[in-house]
Protein backbone atom coordinates (compact mmCIF):
# COMPACT_ATOMS: atom_id res chain seq x y z
CA UNK A 1 0.00 0.00 0.00
CA UNK A 2 1.18 3.45 -0.33
CA UNK A 3 0.73 5.65 2.68
CA UNK A 4 1.38 9.69 2.86
CA UNK A 5 3.41 10.51 5.48
CA UNK A 6 3.22 14.15 6.67
CA UNK A 7 6.17 15.54 8.55
CA UNK A 8 6.96 17.49 11.28
CA UNK A 9 8.64 20.75 10.90
CA UNK A 10 11.04 19.91 12.90
CA UNK A 11 12.46 16.91 10.92
CA UNK A 12 11.65 18.13 7.20
CA UNK A 13 15.72 19.21 7.08
CA UNK A 14 15.66 15.40 7.24
CA UNK A 15 13.67 15.17 4.09
CA UNK A 16 14.87 17.67 1.86
CA UNK A 17 12.37 20.28 3.37
CA UNK A 18 9.18 18.27 2.16
CA UNK A 19 6.66 18.48 4.47
CA UNK A 20 5.23 15.18 2.87
CA UNK A 21 6.94 11.73 1.48
CA UNK A 22 5.83 9.28 0.03
CA UNK A 23 6.54 5.44 0.96
CA UNK A 24 4.93 2.01 0.54
CA UNK A 25 4.12 -0.75 3.21
CA UNK A 26 1.73 -3.04 4.66
CA UNK A 27 2.41 -1.65 8.41
CA UNK A 28 2.79 1.41 10.29
CA UNK A 29 6.10 -0.46 10.95
CA UNK A 30 7.29 -1.22 7.41
CA UNK A 31 6.41 2.19 6.22
CA UNK A 32 8.52 3.71 8.87
CA UNK A 33 11.12 1.51 8.06
CA UNK A 34 10.83 3.28 4.29
CA UNK A 35 10.69 6.37 5.67
CA UNK A 36 14.48 5.66 7.33
CA UNK A 37 15.68 3.42 4.00
CA UNK A 38 14.76 6.83 2.14
CA UNK A 39 16.19 9.31 4.92
CA UNK A 40 18.93 7.57 7.13
CA UNK A 41 19.73 10.48 9.33
CA UNK A 42 16.08 10.54 10.59
CA UNK A 43 15.83 7.09 12.22
CA UNK A 44 18.45 8.86 15.47
CA UNK A 45 14.68 11.46 16.29
CA UNK A 46 12.03 8.70 15.31
CA UNK A 47 13.60 5.82 17.50
CA UNK A 48 16.09 5.31 20.26
CA UNK A 49 18.76 2.50 20.35
CA UNK A 50 16.51 -0.12 21.62
CA UNK A 51 13.99 0.60 18.95
CA UNK A 52 11.48 2.28 21.25
CA UNK A 53 9.76 5.43 19.36
CA UNK A 54 10.73 8.89 20.36
CA UNK A 55 8.05 11.05 19.19
CA UNK A 56 4.37 10.76 18.31
CA UNK A 57 2.64 9.01 15.49
CA UNK A 58 -0.31 9.23 14.09
CA UNK A 59 -2.53 7.21 11.64
CA UNK A 60 -5.70 8.38 10.88
CA UNK A 61 -6.26 10.60 14.31
CA UNK A 62 -5.15 7.25 16.45
CA UNK A 63 -1.83 7.69 18.48
CA UNK A 64 0.01 4.78 17.34
CA UNK A 65 2.44 3.25 20.03
CA UNK A 66 5.16 1.19 19.99
CA UNK A 67 2.76 -1.89 19.93
CA UNK A 68 0.70 -0.52 17.54
CA UNK A 69 3.21 -0.22 14.52
CA UNK A 70 2.21 -3.46 12.93
CA UNK A 71 -1.19 -1.96 12.51
CA UNK A 72 -2.07 -2.76 8.72
CA UNK A 73 -2.26 -0.08 6.24
CA UNK A 74 -4.92 0.87 3.71
CA UNK A 75 -5.10 2.60 0.72
CA UNK A 76 -5.56 6.35 1.86
CA UNK A 77 -4.19 5.78 5.52
CA UNK A 78 -2.13 9.11 6.05
CA UNK A 79 0.69 8.94 8.98
CA UNK A 80 1.64 11.96 10.63
CA UNK A 81 4.46 12.58 12.64
CA UNK A 82 4.31 15.33 15.56
CA UNK A 83 7.14 16.59 18.19
CA UNK A 84 6.28 15.85 21.46
CA UNK A 85 5.74 18.68 23.77
CA UNK A 86 6.60 18.73 27.17
CA UNK A 87 7.05 21.81 29.52
CA UNK A 88 6.16 22.74 33.03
Amino acid sequence: MSVIIEMAPYLRRFTGNNDRVAVSGATVRVCLSALVAQFPEIKEWLFDTHGTLKTIIVMNRKIITLKDLDSKICDNDQIRIIMPLGGG
